[in-house]
């Protein structure tokens, strides 16, 4: 008599099995598939910053360049009285007394 009764009932636990196996292993894909999603915007995201890093990387390489050329003709401008004697004669066209100066056109 049980063996009757576990004969019927074997299949259709089989059945279920099968269909929670079913279930689990599409369920398993669907959150594989959207953490995957998630995963590939931030990886994305994370090039886009690491790409303007280095950009502005650069930019700071060249402002610290530039300043520290400020910073030497700035030196010089107050520690050299023979530059500032030559950068008067050349951008402003200062001549000493009893000096004649010469233009010749570019």
């Amino acid at each position: 008599m049980y063996a009757d009764i576990f004969n019927n009932v074997l299949p259709m636990f089989r059945f279920i099995a099968k269909g929670l196996v079913i279930l689990l292993s599409s369920t398993l894909v669907l959150v594989i598939a959207v953490m995957g999603t998630a995963l590939l915007g931030t990886y994305r995201e994370y090039s886009a910053m690491k790409q303007r890093e280095t950009e502005l990387a650069a930019v700071l390489d060249a402002r610290q360049a530039e300043l520290r050329q400020r910073q030497e003709y700035l030196r010089m401008v107050l520690d050299d009285p023979e530059f500032i004697d030559r950068v008067v004669r050349e951008r402003m066209g200062f001549a000493k007394p009893n000096e004649k100066v010469y233009r010749f056109g570019k």
